[in-house]
């Protein structure tokens, strides 16, 4: 748990055993989800897992974030370079600092939509029920402004998606493949051929 300071362990503790994590082996625990377990249930399990594992520290000043020069979409409202800043301070831990994914969802990415701000702006303000994903708008209990969280929307709609690794380049083709691909060739001709025979001899 120490490896997540500052994070809202108790929480997040209870919906991961509640709800269980989509896309692993870690099913929902809680009665709503399939599982055994009461809500009382859940929260003393949390409390002794709290309490085995000491909690979280306290969290330590982190050093200056310089942010890279970021450029919003145009027509995206908020500032994409104060975003980052805030994005830093808050959201790498779940998302990664380039935006590639891990506890959370891959920001990284393309976003369809007529409106992909409103879309980004109202998940980081409201949460997703049902998920690890806290509403982060101070109206909604979490700590940003709506001026950070604007500016957190700009800075994802500003990350771009990893190129990835890029693809081997094919070996050049020598005489075994080459004669192996003429040979499958003519195999298929003779197959194709004696087919057509057999076919017009009953017909």
């Amino acid at each position: 748990l120490n490896d997540f300071p500052g994070i809202a362990i108790d929480a997040a503790l209870v919906e991961t055993i509640r709800s269980g994590i989509p896309g692993t082996r870690m099913p929902g625990w809680g009665q709503e989800a399939g599982g055994p377990l009461s809500e009382n249930d859940i929260e003393d399990l949390t409390a002794y897992i709290l309490v085995a594992l000491g909690g979280t520290e306290p969290l330590a000043p982190l050093p200056t974030y310089q942010p890279e020069p970021v450029v919003a979409p145009p027509g995206i409202p908020g500032d994409a370079a104060a975003g980052s800043i805030v994005y830093q301070a808050n959201c790498t831990v779940c998302h990664g600092a380039q935006g590639q994914g891990g506890i959370g969802g891959k920001l990284a990415r393309s976003w369809p939509g007529n409106d992909p701000a409103a879309y980004v702006v109202g998940v980081v303000s409201d949460g997703i029920p049902g998920s690890t994903m806290p509403a982060w708008l101070q109206a909604k209990g979490g700590p940003l402004t709506e001026t950070e969280v604007a500016d957190v929307g700009a800075y994802v709609l500003a990350l771009r998606p990893a190129t990835g690794i890029a693809a081997p380049t094919p070996a050049p083709e020598g005489p075994l493949s080459r004669g192996l691909s003429l040979t499958l060739l003519a195999l298929a001709g003779v197959l194709l051929a004696g087919g057509l025979l057999w076919y017009y001899r009953r017909a």
